[in-house]
């Protein structure tokens, strides 16, 4: 390919100009090719071909090191840190994607959902209280996934406290090298990461059974690795989920003929595809970054080591060819025959990093959609005259209320 077009020169600026609307900034400059230059030496890459090269080069050419819990994790496949912290995302693989123990996390989860549904019917519910209920829901559930018998009621308020912390610097704009960063936010992250660690260690060490933690500690991991992926993921599974519940749910709001749908006959199939079009079109962690390890050539031109790389699901999913005519719209019924090719469709991301709790996460989606849609007919309520979408953190629907009538609509 050939030189890619360079956005602007400004850094500054142009974080500036991507802060007040970030999504729409990703997607007018993904318009300009396959890979585009936003300011020297940051590339936003969205064609599927060239997004699947960058993520299976994850620990190679591409590296992951803009996570800042993730330093200790980082880097080149040959360094020790590194691999072993892929030796415990095998084991928390294989735990997370257990048949029978999502099988019977189902049970519980599903209880829990019907628990809720049933202090929402005959009412009509705000946004906040929607996603906060629904966080509450979803960090319970992989709490109760990692720790199986143990009492870790204190886990959850924990996991939050360290996302509150580490929202100032997340949320912004600017990627700053460490030693420019906030001092009391940094300090404020480290206290809240000791302390969810010295939560996490503790439960770990202690009897019980049929958690996460009992997995990760039978494949003969040492403790701080089994902490640190215990941590990772309860913080992938804290709110993600449960923003990507409410978009299910928002579009769900609009259809009552779908819901229907999927009361019916042939439910099961059409929940899935309402599960894969949700994701497909709100991804919640709709961003992820890379830096070039290496020269790595696309074409006739090549990007120099050190470059940062940004790439987008939300974009991607709209700009891809299987979904351009229609990226912007809510389509399930596209999954009937949809075959999208590599990279078109990345909501867990893809490669070595992809996400380790795909399967889990779209259990936990199709269970809650599941028992909501059984138990009661949503019927969306706009505050405005469109929907507003958080980019903050998780992508997350805002601006709107759910009346919960009955099935039968009364």
């Amino acid at each position: 390919m050939a030189q890619p077009p360079l956005l602007g020169t400004s850094r500054a600026a142009l974080a500036e100009t991507y802060d007040r609307g970030r999504l729409a900034f990703l997607l007018d400059a993904a318009a300009l090719g396959p890979i585009v230059e936003l300011w020297p030496g940051t590339f936003l890459v969205s064609g599927h071909r060239e997004v699947h090269d960058v993520l299976v080069g994850s620990n190679r050419k591409f590296l992951s090191t803009q996570n800042f819990l993730r330093s200790k994790v980082s880097g080149d496949l040959g360094s020790e840190s590194v691999q072993r912290w892929m030796k415990s995302r095998k084991a928390a693989s294989a735990a997370l994607a257990s048949r029978q123990r999502l099988e019977d996390h189902q049970v519980e989860l599903a209880r829990d959902t019907n628990a809720i549904v049933g202090s929402w019917s005959g009412r009509t519910v705000g946004d906040r209280e929607l996603i906060d209920t629904l966080q509450i829901l979803t960090s319970e559930s992989i709490t109760r996934y990692c720790f199986g018998t143990r009492n870790a009621d204190e886990i959850p308020a924990l996991a939050q406290e360290l996302l509150d912390a580490l929202f100032p610097i997340t949320a912004s704009p600017f990627v700053l090298p460490r030693w420019l960063r906030w001092r009391p936010s940094d300090l404020r992250v480290r206290r809240s990461l000791r302390n969810l660690e010295s939560a996490v260690a503790k439960l770990a060490q202690a009897p019980g059974a049929d958690g996460l933690c009992d997995d990760l500690r039978s494949a003969d991991l040492p403790l701080k690795d089994v902490v640190q992926m215990i941590i990772s993921t309860l913080l992938a599974a804290h709110g993600v989920p449960a923003s990507a519940i409410l978009w299910g749910m928002v579009e769900l709001g609009g259809r009552t003929a779908l819901q229907e749908q999927l009361r019916g006959e042939g439910g099961a199939g059409a929940l899935t595809r309402v599960v894969s079009e949700t994701l497909r079109l709100w991804p919640p962690s709709w961003m992820l970054g890379r830096d070039a390890a290496e020269d790595i050539p696309f074409g006739d031109w090549e990007m120099k080591a050190g470059s940062v790389v940004m790439v987008s699901s939300w974009v991607t999913h709209r700009v891809s060819p299987t979904f351009a005519s229609t990226g912007g719209d809510f389509r399930p019924e596209r999954w009937v025959d949809a075959a999208p090719e590599r990279g078109e469709y990345i909501p867990f991301g893809g490669g070595p990093r992809w996400c380790v709790g795909a399967k889990f996460a779209e259990r936990e989606m199709s269970t809650v959609l599941g028992e909501i849609v059984r138990s009661s007919t949503m019927r969306i309520q706009l505050s405005g005259a469109e929907l507003k979408v958080n980019e903050r953190r998780t992508l997350t629907p805002e601006g709107f209320s759910m009346r919960f009538y009955l099935p039968d609509g009364s």
